[in-house]
């Protein structure tokens, strides 16, 4: 059995991170902080079941995304919506600066 835990941290960005989406005049700290947790069991000489989770917490206007380590899709603080009032181009979807992003991957891998 193999458990591993990790932190990663983003200090605040020198620049303006207001671009594409709602923006907070008044927030200050423009950071992020991920927390990961995996689990991984043999289960005989060739087959392993894991699971992996993290999770990213956005402060500020942060809007950092959860990668798939170049395979699968990206999660990041979109929304559905097209909405001119807060994106204003009305072509959507939304990103939304400081929210919380969570993954979870579960799987098996067989080596042979």
């Amino acid at each position: 059995m193999n458990v591993a835990v990790g932190w990663a941290h983003a200090s605040q960005t020198p620049g303006d991170p207001g671009g594409q989406h709602n923006f907070d005049p008044l927030a200050t700290a423009n950071t992020a902080d991920m927390i990961t947790l995996a689990f991984k069991q043999k289960l005989d000489k060739q087959v392993t079941w894991y699971i992996d989770a993290a999770e990213t917490f956005n402060h500020g206007n942060a809007h950092y995304d959860l990668g798939a380590g170049g395979r699968g899709l990206t999660t990041d603080c979109h929304d559905g919506t097209h909405a001119s009032v807060i994106d204003y181009t009305s072509n959507g979807p939304t990103t939304w600066g400081g929210c919380k992003v969570k993954g979870l991957s579960v799987g098996m891998n067989y080596t042979f």
